[in-house]
């Protein structure tokens, strides 16, 4: 299994698409806080407005302007998920195109082994991911802002709950990847299923509105929503973090289900 892992370690950190996703990533997070300051900058110099916090609250920027907001704010949004689920598919679905997977296994490996090379590896990459983001978040907007204050026990326990939703994003990106072995399908469907699947589940939450049930709020959006709003209580973080654990333990095992049982 160590084989394994250093393997698929060696094949993260050379494939050149891993750079160029966060390549692309830290330069969404630079233009998207570089965007704000000017636009504050603007609105003060230009317009000859006094920008106080009220204000920013009324654009919804009152929390979050600081290192502490972006921090813990930074891995909201598509961006993140959007590049995962390229990168992810790019990852996996090279194996197959290449007779990587295939040679793995005739060397003895089982497949079970291979599959938790990957997934661990998988894990490893979206970790680096989440802590770029959020580190590059947190120095840009220290640097224009302030670090911020009010930090508590809570906000640890915030990002933890932020970083088991992005790994049930990537879990769910790679069973799809597992599933399809073609890089182009694979993509496909990781850059429109997340955003189909909020759509369909806001149209059902219509018809069941009368009921109080709302299924959107069991989908990884919401969750991810949730652990990202600096508001939200520690009985709300904990029902995101179940709900993004029964995610990632299911798309794990549907994982390990598919590879057992198709030819390389």
């Amino acid at each position: 299994m160590g084989k394994l892992l250093c393997f698929e370690l060696r094949k993260l950190f050379r494939q050149v698409s891993f750079y160029v996703c966060l390549a692309v990533l830290g330069a969404v997070v630079f233009l998207g806080i570089f965007s704000t300051y000017s636009m504050i900058r603007l609105m003060k110099a230009d317009i000859g407005l006094e920008i106080d916090m009220e204000m920013l609250e009324s654009f919804g920027l009152g929390l979050h302007l600081n290192g502490r907001g972006y921090l813990l704010s930074a891995l909201n949004g598509n961006n993140l998920t959007l590049l995962l689920g390229i990168f992810f598919a790019l990852f996996i679905c090279s194996d197959y195109v290449n007779g990587t997977a295939k040679n793995v296994i005739g060397r003895g490996f089982s497949r079970m082994k291979s599959t938790a090379a990957k997934q661990i590896v998988t894990a490893a990459g979206t970790l680096v991911f989440c802590l770029a983001a959020c580190g590059l978040a947190f120095v840009l907007a220290s640097a224009y802002w302030g670090v911020g204050k009010d930090w508590e026990l809570l906000d640890l326990y915030r990002f933890l709950i932020q970083l088991l939703v992005i790994l049930a994003y990537a879990a769910f990106f790679s069973f799809f990847a597992f599933l399809f072995k073609k890089s182009g399908a694979a993509i496909a469907f990781n850059i429109i299923a997340p955003s189909l699947l909020s759509l369909i589940l806001t149209l059902i939450d219509i018809f069941t509105e009368k009921k109080k049930i709302y299924f959107s709020e069991y989908w990884l959006a919401d969750c991810l929503t949730v652990s990202t709003d600096l508001s939200a209580k520690a009985a709300e973080l904990t029902r995101s973090g179940i709900i993004a654990g029964v995610y990632l333990v299911v798309f794990v095992l549907l994982t390990h289900l598919v590879t057992a049982r198709r030819d390389v």
